[in-house]
């Protein structure tokens, strides 16, 4: 069950994003140029996104988020006001990202939330996991032309 409560899982996308958080054509080459547009979408203080970015870059070199199939789940931690927020992009050409199955990547979510939203930031990347998985869904978000229309297909999209 998801909670209504932005304080609880928002295991659905649909519920961490608005259009402006949503970018479609990102023009970008590299995972650095890609996470920097990414944490751009997210509505915090400068100061904020800079460290967010640093948290989720420092994430990726521990380990890749690039969980195959053409996507990406970027994440971390930082000590903010909201409890979880996320942002989503697709981009124009695939980035090479280290995927664990070694494809380039077009389709791209971070997820940041503060030190202290464990299972729901657990929770938030299982719901997006379980999204993208769907190959017929993703063909249909690459096909997107803006947020909006994005941001359409994850609220019709059934969540399991």
């Amino acid at each position: 069950m998801v909670s209504s409560s932005p304080t609880m899982a928002p295991e659905s996308l649909h519920r961490l994003l608005v259009p402006e958080q949503i970018a479609v054509g990102l023009d970008v080459d590299t995972r650095t140029d890609v996470l920097e547009a990414l944490a751009a979408l997210l509505p915090l203080p400068p100061a904020v996104r800079a460290e967010a970015l640093k948290a989720v870059l420092r994430r990726e070199e521990i380990q890749t988020t690039g969980i195959g199939q053409g996507i990406a789940i970027p994440h971390g931690k930082v000590e903010m006001g909201p409890p979880i927020l996320a942002a989503l992009g697709i981009t124009k050409r695939p980035v090479v990202f280290g995927s664990v199955d070694g494809l380039p990547v077009r389709i791209f979510v971070l997820v940041v939330s503060r030190p202290d939203v464990t299972g729901p930031h657990v929770q938030a990347l299982a719901g997006v996991s379980r999204l993208l998985g769907h190959r017929g869904f993703r063909e249909s978000l690459l096909a997107a032309k803006d947020g909006g229309e994005v941001l359409s297909l994850i609220a019709g999209e059934p969540r399991s």
